[in-house]
Order: structure tokens, then sequence, then C-alpha cells
């Protein structure tokens, strides 16, 4: 009877050891960090970001913006037909070409054609 007795306290011991509960510790852990890792990402994902369409760019000395009138032209450097350039918060996330929406009211729109990393 004492063998029975001293094999269920050996048992039980094993369960309680300190091996198995910390891996018990960190399996909860791992379980609390994943569903933290989650609402942090979600939330990083919510953060508002601005999305550029970058036509062209002109370099101009301030002399010459005060000079500007209305209807004049700007040449931007780039091609009817070339791409633009799609940047998020500044930088470069990929490339896209000018389109007109088919909607009730045409629009101008960009097709996206090139993503970079995402």
């Amino acid at each position: 009877m004492s063998g029975q007795v001293s094999s269920r306290a050996e048992s039980s011991d094993e369960a309680s050891s300190p091996a198995s509960d910390a891996a018990r510790m960190r399996s909860s852990m791992d379980r609390l960090a994943e569903s933290a890792g989650a609402k942090l990402a979600d939330g990083v994902m919510r953060i508002p970001v601005t999305l550029d369409i970058v036509l062209g760019t002109i370099s101009m000395s301030l002399t010459e913006v005060l000079a500007l009138k209305g209807g004049e032209t700007l040449p931007l450097g780039e091609h009817m037909g070339q791409s633009v350039e799609l940047r998020v918060n500044n930088t470069p996330i990929g490339r896209a070409d000018l389109v007109v929406s088919e909607e009730k009211t045409p629009m101008l729109a960009i097709a996206i054609t090139e993503l970079a990393g995402i």
C-alpha cells in the first residue's frame, strides 16, 4: 500500500515539476504574446498613411514661382504614357499607369503596375 502512495506522489511530483511548470508558463506566455502581437499588428495596420501619386516634379527658383500666372503650362519632365510613381509617406512603393475610370462621370485614376516589397 505504501508503495502505491509513493508511486502516486511521484506522479504528482512529476506533473508539477519545475520543468513542467515552466513549460506550461512558456506556453501561456506564448499565447498571450500572440494575442498581444495580433492586437498590436491590427493597431499598426490602422495607422493612416499618405499615398502620393507623383505625376512629375519640377525645380524652380522662388522668383520663378512668384512670377507664375494662370494658364501657364509647366513641363514635368515626364512623357505621356509613362507610368507614375506611388509613394507612401514619401517612400517609393511602386508604379502605376494613368487611366480614365469607367464611371458615370469619367475620372482620372491609376492602374497599379508594380509594387515593391508589399
